[in-house]
């Protein structure tokens, strides 16, 4: 069996670097904080990237290994 496989069909991620999860999260963060800074959110929206950050910072707390 062969993979017929061609550009068009694969994923534009696929040719992008792997980048690790702690770096990632942490440009998450900094591109929620420029649009909370940048734009002019309706309340619902912009409490929902506030969460999106608080869940983010979460993540990246370190947690004793039990």
């Amino acid at each position: 069996m062969s993979c017929h496989c061609d550009r068009e069909t694969n994923s534009p991620y696929l040719d992008q670097p792997l980048v690790p999860l702690a770096v990632a999260l942490r440009q998450m963060i900094e591109q929620i904080e420029a649009e909370l800074v940048g734009k002019k959110l309706a309340a619902a929206d912009e409490r929902r990237l506030h969460q999106r950050v608080e869940l983010i910072r979460w993540l990246l707390t370190p947690r004793p290994i039990t």
